[in-house]
């Protein structure tokens, strides 16, 4: 069964920024990506990223990697089990027409998930369901033990109007910290 997933690997005290929604791109954060290089995962929600397309061709472009968020973002343990895969499976589908891979990380909307919501995301062909042990938002950073990042955080943000400060202030404590965001995708594989 497709597994849970809290915290990434500790290597190199790595932190792993995930990015959740898609509703607004921000062109300040696609250009941060270009000049820093920096390992951005998105969790997508095929509405948005089809209203969008434009942009997330240009954030895969700069690095970025797209995983999957479901199609519209249903608490997915209120839905049927047919629901679930479709939910899973036609982002899955899409994204790799759109931008040329595969999805293999989903992100239940709202962390609503279950034993079904994970059956269905196997079988729609995702490997892990990732979670977050740290959110950074307006009102600023909580983490899961209410102490500072440590290594193999994974750290939620979302696409929003307020997003490039958010990632700014992160990206500050982040360096403060010694710590180095990696890759989600390539440190579970």
């Amino acid at each position: 069964m497709t597994g849970l997933v809290w915290f990434g690997p500790k290597t190199n005290n790595a932190v792993y920024i995930t990015i959740d929604d898609g509703w607004f791109p921000s062109q300040r954060v696609l250009q941060l990506m270009q000049r820093t290089h920096l390992p951005v995962t998105a969790f997508l929600i095929k509405d948005a990223v089809q209203e969008h397309l434009s942009y997330w061709k240009a954030f895969v472009a700069a690095g970025g990697i797209i995983e999957d968020h479901t199609v519209s973002h249903p608490p997915l343990t209120s839905v049927s089990p047919a629901e679930m895969y479709y939910q899973w499976h036609t982002p899955i589908v899409d994204y790799k027409s759109w931008f040329g891979a595969t999805p293999t990380l989903g992100r239940p909307p709202y962390g609503a998930v279950n034993s079904e919501v994970m059956k269905e995301a196997q079988a729609a062909g995702l490997q892990h369901l990732i979670m977050w042990s740290a959110v950074v938002d307006a009102k600023g950073m909580q983490t899961w033990n209410n102490g500072p990042l440590q290594p193999g955080d994974i750290i939620l943000l979302h696409w929003d109007p307020g997003l490039y400060t958010e990632l700014s202030k992160l990206l500050a404590v982040i360096h403060a910290d010694h710590l180095t965001p990696e890759s989600l995708p390539q440190a579970l594989s």
